[in-house]
């Protein structure tokens, strides 16, 4: 029984894990990191190879897999979107900013 506990926890980390790398690469690609890529597409083989391999034996995996998924891309946005968060405050402070001082969005008067 605690073997199936640690395998059930193992399988969620890892599809979690899966899902924050496979952000990862989804950013790498748009901003066209060729090695950085190329390091995730590895992670992502090595995850998921490791995990279908659980589940293939112990079908009843696929149900912390799927929460890990749920939490993996769930953490994954959040932390793209804090990022984003950060430079939407600093935008407005700029564009603050620049109706002080009377210039237009571009910088100009």
């Amino acid at each position: 029984m605690i073997h199936n506990i640690w395998m059930a926890m193992a399988t969620f980390a890892g599809v979690a894990a899966l899902d924050i790398v496979w952000a990862g690469y989804t950013i790498a690609m748009v901003e066209k990191k060729a090695v950085t890529s190329s390091v995730y597409a590895m992670a992502i083989y090595a995850f998921g190879g490791l995990i279908i391999i659980g589940y293939t034996d112990h079908p009843w995996l696929l149900f912390p897999a799927v929460a890990g998924a749920f939490c993996g891309t769930y953490i994954a946005v959040w932390w793209a979107g804090r990022k984003i968060a950060d430079i939407k405050i600093a935008g407005m402070r700029l564009s603050t900013w620049w109706r002080l001082y009377g210039l237009n969005s571009k910088g100009g008067l």
